[in-house]
Order: structure tokens, then sequence, then C-alpha cells
């Protein structure tokens, strides 16, 4: 019974990996806002918050299994993960570098630098599984047989429906600009580009459009066939 209570003591730890991955979670939030959601499920996005989350579970479960810590261990666990979010976000003042005149600028460094750059790195690997997942999920929703003139007249129209009167003149100016680019390039690379090739780009870049607009769901409500 001993051992069993012992074991279970270490999953306090969860309490202090949820702050670890809160604040990973935060990242991405800050990067990928409403698509937060969808971003941390790409592997890069999941790896990521397990081990932002693993530092301070690992620290709680090593101050306890030494006896540091043996009462109230919802509340240890809490100040665990706390207190290594607020040492990872720390700064250290280095030294002044002159700034040219009188001027100095006074530069810190901290673990917050190397979380940062940590950070980045799979920021930007799931940059690109977002990519390939847009891609996709538009190719798999672009109707066929219809010309990028003419998906701009479908969106355009159908937007109309849209209540939000601020997104329908963002998506009908954001429409007028594509097209203009597209005449502007249709003529500029007359026969030197197949004219389907320069078409299915500006489709795919008005999808890519409509997504950033209205989220996933409104580029199928405006761009997709309806019977």
């Amino acid at each position: 019974m001993w051992e069993w209570t012992e074991c279970w003591n270490y999953m306090y730890a969860l309490i202090a990996f949820s702050f670890g991955a809160l604040a990973g979670f935060q990242g991405i939030y800050e990067r990928y806002g409403s698509y937060s959601n969808r971003a941390w499920r790409f592997l890069p996005g999941l790896l990521y918050l397990l081990t932002r989350g693993l530092f301070p579970a690992l620290g709680f479960a090593g101050l306890y299994h030494y006896g540091v810590i043996r009462q109230a261990l919802w509340l240890q666990a809490a100040a665990c993960g706390a207190g290594w979010e607020l040492f990872v976000r720390s700064k250290w003042y280095v030294k002044s570098v002159p700034r040219g005149g009188d001027k100095f600028e006074e530069i810190y460094k901290g673990p917050l630098d190397l979380i940062r750059w940590y950070q980045s790195l799979f920021l930007k690997a799931i940059d690109s599984h977002f990519a390939k997942d847009k891609i996709a999920f538009v190719g798999a929703l672009l109707p066929e047989r219809i010309d990028f003139l003419t998906l701009c007249e479908r969106v355009n129209s159908r937007i109309n429906a849209w209540t939000d009167e601020s997104v329908k003149h963002e998506v009908n100016g954001e429409v007028a600009k594509l097209i203009a680019e597209f005449e502007d390039e249709r003529h500029k690379t007359s026969g030197q580009q197949p004219l389907e090739k320069l078409d299915e780009k500006f489709r795919y870049r008005l999808c890519y459009i409509v997504i950033r607009l209205v989220g996933r769901d409104g580029m199928e409500t405006l761009v997709t066939t309806q019977s």
C-alpha cells in the first residue's frame, strides 16, 4: 500500500507539467492566434508542449524523490511549475553598450533567450506542417472546371450573406486586389506561361486569403459548389 501511495504521489507532477505546457501553448497562440488549436496538434507542436512541461514535472519528481517536499503536494507541484516559469523568464544584467553620444543600451541575458530559440525551432516546423495541411485542404475543396475570375465572382456574391460588414469589406477588397494582380501578370506573361497554370496559382491564392479572413468553414461556404 505504501509503495502504491508513493507511486501515485508522483502523479502530482502533472500539475507542474501543466504550467510548462500552458506556457508553451501561449507561444503557439502568439504565433497562430485562432489557429492555435490546430497548430499544436501537429507533431512539432505536440513535442514542443511535451518538452516544455517535462522540465517542471521532472523538477517536482526529483524534489519528491529526495524528500525535499512531502506535504501539500498539489501546492508544491504548482509552486514547481510556477517557479520554473519564473526562472526561464528571468533575465540578468550583462553590460551597457554605447549607442552614440550619452546614450547607452543595457544588455540582459537569461534562460528566456534559450527558450525563444528553442521555441522558434518548433514553430518553424509547425509552419511546414501547416502549409502542407492547408494545401491539401484547398486542393480537396477547390471546385473543378471553374476559372479564377468566376471563382472571384462567387466569393464576392456569397460574402454578402455575412453579417459582419467589416469582413465583407475586407474580402471584397482583397479579391479586387488579387484580380488586378492577376490581370497585370496575365498581360506581362502573355505567351510565356500557360494560362491554366496562372489561373491555378491565383485560385489557390484566393482560397488562402479566404481561409485567413473567414476560416476554413467560411472558405468552404464561399468557394465550394453547393447543391
